[in-house]
């Protein structure tokens, strides 16, 4: 029998908030990343370092000849209120076709 497993893959452009450190801002991305395979416009957050939300718009932006859709991050953190967005952009053979798949 072969094997179904489907593998998506994709690139990120990040302009993050220096208040939160590296490694929590790819909790949040791998947070959207899910949300984008589920195809969900908003997520809740709360965990042991922040609490507020993740969305889109569903707006598509493009930097240089590589683009995406780009995700909103706004949450409270022990450091205050971070915000931070980034472009997500899947480059599965035919997802999305209707757009460059570069």
């Amino acid at each position: 029998m072969p094997d179904l497993t489907v593998y998506r893959w994709g690139y990120i452009f990040l302009k993050a908030d220096s208040k939160l450190p590296l490694v929590q801002s790819l909790e949040l991305i791998t947070e959207a990343i899910d949300m984008h395979v589920t195809q969900e416009e908003s997520r809740d957050i709360k965990n042991g370092f922040c609490e507020g939300r993740i969305y889109t718009k569903r707006e598509y932006f493009v930097i240089g000849s590589l683009g995406g859709r780009k995700y909103y991050v706004e949450v409270e953190t022990n450091r205050g209120k971070v915000e931070f967005d980034f472009l997500l952009k899947e480059q599965t053979w035919n997802y999305d076709a209707k757009i460059s798949r570069n």
